[in-house]
């Protein structure tokens, strides 16, 4: 006679208790979810990441107060390429006074032409 392993019994036993078996299943998924949502996360910082040498220069600047702030450029460009318009220079405009409102935004500056094209507006 041929053994029976633990999973084919456990195979047996669920399709002889359906119901029993996703109720089962249920249960171990709250009582995975619940574990999860218990335990404390560590999120990480830029000092987890300073490794080396780079890591002592980062944190030497952080130190002294040196850090630049986080900047951010928008461009505008013509959809259909060439030379910047009124049209993208009116949409500077108004994407100038939109992004002003935002009370994480420090100060944006006015919008820069390069080579004919909108080069973008300096968010910082």
């Amino acid at each position: 006679m041929k053994r029976v392993g633990a999973t084919q019994k456990l195979a047996r036993w669920s399709v002889r208790h359906p119901g029993r078996a996703i109720g089962t299943w249920l249960l171990l998924v709250v009582a995975a979810v619940a574990l999860g949502a218990g335990i404390s996360m560590h999120t990480t910082t830029d000092a987890d990441y300073r490794v080396g040498q780079s890591g002592v220069a980062s944190k030497q600047i952080e130190q002294a107060g040196l850090d630049a702030p986080d900047t951010e450029y928008i461009v505008l460009s013509r959809a259909a390429g060439g030379p910047a318009d009124s049209a993208v220079h009116t949409a500077a405009q108004q994407l100038a006074a939109t992004v002003r409102t935002d009370a994480h935004v420090q100060q944006v500056a006015e919008h820069v032409v390069h080579q004919g094209h909108e080069r973008g507006r300096r968010v910082g």
